[in-house]
């Protein structure tokens, strides 16, 4: 019987011929043991960026925001940004924590496995199939996975996480923002529940479009935000009904 990841590899693989050769993937940004009910915290964006053909499984040599290479200039950006953030959410977890070690605990993917150069240049006529397997991909995962956090990167894994806990039936609260300090764009968290199981999803604007890391007045609200995960990390889970 496959494992869940070999599972989810082969869905891909049969959707990247269908889509054709125009287009690589990525599944895992970190090796393929992070696909377990030990990650209680997933970092997620939209879509590999740049314009690299390959097939890319996993990244078995750790978390490929530390080993992959190259990145473009502003691929490079991206990534120094989720380091910065993932340091500071480290020291709001525990002081002793490295955000390199807490980056390698963390399932880190993007929701959507096929490269494009940007999400806006993804050919609309491919990108609603790719849509589609990535819905049955992550809904596959969560019927296996519950993870405490998932922290995504950009609107569409937002979105798209937040319609995949409703079709399971989870119940939603209000959703709270914090500010980012960037104009009128903010941070939002919403808690989701079922059967005593508890996730938090979180909207982080996408570094490539907004570099909150690169600017001082944004760090005291990011600070915030990695209070308030790491709090949302520490909690138990609900009592189950009855």
């Amino acid at each position: 019987m496959p494992t869940l990841f070999e599972d989810a590899v082969e869905l891909i693989r049969t959707a990247a011929r269908e889509l054709g050769p125009s287009f690589g993937w990525e599944f895992l940004y970190c090796p393929s043991s992070r696909l377990s009910k030990r990650s209680r915290l997933w970092f997620i964006g939209i879509n590999p960026g740049g314009t690299l053909k390959r097939a890319v499984p996993c990244f078995e040599r750790g978390n490929a925001y530390y080993v992959d290479q190259p990145w473009s200039r502003d691929g490079e950006v991206l990534r120094n940004q989720v380091k910065n953030f993932f340091d500071r959410l480290a020291c709001a977890l525990d002081t002793r924590l490295s955000g390199k070690r807490l980056l390698s605990e963390t399932l880190t993917a993007n929701f959507c496995p096929f490269n494009s150069d940007t999400w806006r240049k993804f050919p609309k006529g491919e990108r609603r199939k790719a849509l589609n397997l990535s819905r049955e991909l992550w809904g596959r995962i969560l019927c296996r996975l519950s993870p405490r956090v998932i922290i995504c990167m950009g609107g569409v894994p937002f979105r798209e996480f937040r319609r995949l806990y409703r079709k399971m039936g989870y119940a939603f609260s209000k959703e709270s923002t914090i500010g980012t300090g960037w104009g009128d764009v903010n941070f939002r968290l919403v808690d989701c529940s079922e059967n005593g199981r508890l996730t938090t999803i979180i909207y982080l604007p996408h570094f490539s479009q907004i570099k909150l890391m690169r600017r001082d007045e944004s760090l005291p609200h990011v600070k915030r935000l990695c209070l308030a995960i790491a709090e949302s990390l520490r909690r138990p889970n609900l009592k189950k009904p009855g």
